[in-house]
């Protein structure tokens, strides 16, 4: 494949200690031996614990012409890769938002025009609590945590449920395929575990559009999130959600996403990592509300999102 194209991306995805690293070091440099231009475009760095997967990290980004990753937290942790191996970092990295963002900009553009109605059946619900939920991936800690996060994560459902028995708990899958493992496997169990005391939950099994994902969250008035992707939308669509962080600490891309786009500190109590030994997210299900809503400089986001274009067309001159 790489014989015939003119250009090697990789486009999104993290750069972390999976065995997949090595067919994309093995691409970038059959790609800059054939002198093909090879790019890193909205990449997340991490988690990287073992020197073998960061020296196929710093293999990838020496046979890359432009690197541009998804927040500022990614540039650190890759300096100090560099630093730790011995290693001198010589390309430019720039930092933009995760492309997704774009998306949920669009998608907030055009329901502030009326240009669609949304679809059908979704007006705003006030008696939906919306929540993604993933199991907890191993790969993410070097701790042995699996199990422990997956049964509070399961009462930490229930306990929401009990609290706000007047409301629907609505369980919203982001990832339908069995590679990288399918949400509604674990929301199922949580269910099933609930009933029939826990009568106001419900499982999304048909899996949902881009835009009725987008939609259910617009709608309604909490929303809870986990995976990454759930994150962006709810934190950009609604303002007032409430996030689950399974990935490193101070570190991974949930908290370098926040990091870069809350400048109010406003997600300080409404974030808990699902790392932490001494988790009681009982205790967080009774201190969940629907209050006030996060404001953004979307200037700054986009000047950030222009990061894309604009570097993409100064390599290409």
């Amino acid at each position: 494949a790489v014989r015939w194209a003119d250009i090697l991306i990789m486009g999104g995805g993290p750069l972390m200690h999976i065995t997949p690293m090595f067919m994309v070091e093995h691409a970038f440099k059959v790609a800059k031996k054939k002198r093909k231009k090879t790019i890193i475009c909205g990449c997340g760095v991490g988690p990287i614990f073992s020197n073998k997967y960061k020296k196929t990290l710093i293999s990838i980004i020496d046979n890359s012409d432009l690197v541009i990753l998804r927040d500022k937290i990614s540039r650190e942790t890759l300096y100090s890769i560099y630093d730790s191996c011995g290693k001198k970092l010589k390309a430019s990295v720039f930092t933009g938002f995760d492309p997704a963002v774009e998306c949920v900009l669009i998608y907030n553009e055009l329901k502030n025009k009326n240009k669609f109605p949304g679809p059908a059946g979704w007006t705003e619900r006030e008696d939906v609590v919306c929540i993604n939920l993933r199991e907890f991936p191993g790969e993410y800690s070097r701790q042995k945590i699996k199990n422990k996060v997956d049964n509070v994560l399961k009462q930490f459902v229930h306990r929401l449920s009990s609290v706000h028995s007047d409301k629907l708990i609505y369980l919203l899958p982001m990832h339908y395929f069995h590679i990288g493992t399918d949400d509604r496997y674990f929301l199922n169990k949580i269910y099933f575990a609930a009933a029939p005391e826990n009568k106001n939950i419900v499982v999304q099994n048909k899996p949902l559009s881009l835009l009725d994902t987008l939609h259910a969250y617009a709608s309604a008035s909490i929303n809870i999130g986990m995976r990454f992707h759930s994150v962006v939308f709810q934190t950009l669509l609604k303002g007032n959600n409430y996030i689950l962080d399974y990935t490193e600490p101070d570190k991974g891309k949930i908290f370098g996403f926040i990091n870069d786009i809350d400048d109010s500190n406003f997600y300080y109590n409404r974030m808990v990592s699902l790392h932490d030994q001494s988790l009681d997210l009982e205790k967080f299900a009774t201190e969940i509300y629907s209050g006030s809503r996060c404001q953004f400089d979307h200037n700054k986001i986009i000047k950030n999102l222009n990061v894309y274009p604009s570097k993409l067309q100064d390599l290409f001159r």
